[in-house]
């Protein structure tokens, strides 16, 4: 069986990061919706982003952040 290095999620919960980590899993993608972090032209909401990145540092995963969904 052939070592995963990385998988993609939308925002991950501690649950689901532990399940990666467990099937040696080393990287996870997680999606940054600009529409979500930013849902008012200067408002930002980071918390629930935050969460998951810290989440999935603690487990010793490593996390590419990508951006999606800009304005228009």
């Amino acid at each position: 069986m052939s070592k995963i290095d990385g998988i993609n999620t939308h925002v991950p919960n501690k649950e689901w990061l532990q399940k990666a980590l467990a099937l040696g899993i080393r990287w996870v993608r997680i999606d940054v919706n600009w529409n979500i972090v930013e849902p008012k032209n200067g408002y930002f909401l980071f918390n629930t982003l935050d969460v998951a990145v810290n989440e999935a540092k603690k487990a010793g995963l490593k996390v590419y952040a990508s951006l999606a969904y800009t304005p228009a």
